[in-house]
């Protein structure tokens, strides 16, 4: 056999997000980073047959919802996705040839499909953050590969679990999504299957401190939906994860956004609702133990700006390196409609009307809480001022709490 000379490209989309808010202070945490190497080879080491397999990059486009990556890709780069995502769907280790669909923007190619992948498939929890593009010698082959090439393969590889465990870890997280299908098979409208996806994941998951406080340590689980749904562990990426697959399992069109809180890392998610599309931020809206709030479900594009910034949007005129960043998804509306506060009409205005009858509606209900969103230009303590009085004589009991500055819960 002869030997060759290997250069490889490890794509690292290392999204280590951290970010997180809270009831009484601003971000603080470190947000995450993204770490990225490209090296290069020589090898030693002789290329056999049983070390390569072909893999059919079959036509599955009618398979994807509107807010899919894979929708935006070239045709090529689609091609590589679906070879990829087989791949990684049966923990390949082999070197994959794609000599077919190289090019001299086969590194960029690469780079693109795969994290078009990882933003499509949140299922896929075990899906690699690198991938090796091969390049052995002078006859032009050229190789995909989910672990590096010059090292010795073994059972786990590049994956990090065995398919043993990859199957265990994947009944674990369907005994807990049937059981939230079940609950969400009784709400009729999509608004509301997304509001009791969102309040579930506040109420049973808890923010992963010690891994956005040590992100080269972090727990990898708490990346995934693994992490955020059966170990009830995550860091703004399992979080996202998790609301993403939790909506695309009950028909919502949901997926994730790439960008940046506070200066740092950070992922959230759009959805879209009638051919418009919103953002919400489950991360940031899981207050504390005691309460959820809602700043930042169904918002548009130019009021998540206020606390988030979007990356560049993807385009098929662009090379890309793994050290680029940038989202597929990031267009606005001007439509309200579907906004947590707008629909709830839980809102606090000068004169208190809408927030009153709230209020009264909510306690008719039976409930004990209402959540309204400060729209005037007063203090917390002066809007509940307001407020109260407005209440006077009501019989209601009642406590206020302030959020972020502007959302009063009123509790009796």
């Amino acid at each position: 056999m002869k030997r060759f000379t290997a250069v490889f490209l490890v794509v690292l989309f290392l999204f280590l997000s951290g970010c997180k808010n809270s009831a009484s202070e601003y971000l603080s945490d470190i947000c995450g980073y993204f770490e990225n190497l490209v090296y290069s080879l020589t090898g030693t080491e002789e290329i056999d047959k049983s070390e390569i397999v072909v893999i059919d990059p079959k036509d599955i486009t009618n398979d994807y919802r509107q807010l899919s990556a894979y929708n935006r890709l070239t045709k090529n780069q689609k091609h590589l996705y679906n070879i990829m995502q087989s791949a990684v769907t049966d923990m390949q280790l082999k070197l994959i040839n794609v000599t077919k669909y190289s090019s001299e923007n086969l590194f960029s190619d690469v780079t693109v499909a795969q994290k078009a992948l990882i933003s499509d498939r949140p299922d896929i929890f075990w899906m690699p953050k690198a991938v090796s593009v091969v390049t052995p010698g002078a006859k032009g082959e050229r190789y995909i590969c989910f672990r590096d090439y010059d090292k010795k393969t073994d059972q786990i590889g590049y994956y990090g679990i065995t398919k043993k465990q990859k199957q265990k870890m994947l009944s674990e997280i369907d005994e807990v999504t049937n059981e939230i299908s079940a609950e969400l098979n009784r709400i009729e409208s999509a608004f509301d299957k997304e509001l009791y996806i969102h309040d579930y994941l506040c109420k049973n998951i808890i923010y992963d401190d010690d891994s956005a406080d040590n992100l080269e340590h972090a727990d990898n689980d708490s990346l995934t939906i693994y992490g955020a749904l059966v170990k009830g562990k995550a860091i703004c990426e399992g979080y996202s994860k998790a609301m993403q697959y939790l909506c695309l399992k009950s028909g919502l069109n949901c997926t994730v956004v790439y960008g940046e809180a506070d200066g740092s890392p950070h992922m959230w998610n759009a959805i879209d609702f009638g051919g418009e599309q919103y953002y919400l931020d489950v991360t940031f809206d899981d207050g504390s133990d005691d309460f959820t709030v809602h700043n930042y479900f169904n918002i548009t594009k130019k009021q998540a700006e206020k606390e988030h910034k979007f990356y560049d949007e993807f385009s098929v005129h662009k090379s890309y390196s793994e050290s680029d960043n940038f989202t597929f998804f990031c267009d606005d509306c001007e439509n309200t409609t579907f906004n947590y506060y707008e629909n709830k009409k839980a809102y606090i205005e000068k004169d208190c009307a809408k927030a009153v009858k709230a209020v009264l509606s909510a306690a008719q209900s039976g409930e004990t809480k209402v959540e309204l969103q400060n729209r005037t230009s007063m203090s917390p303590d002066d809007t509940v001022d307001l407020l109260a009085l407005k209440l006077l004589g009501r019989k209601i009991i009642k406590k206020y709490y302030s959020y972020e500055s502007n959302v009063i819960i009123v509790t009796w």
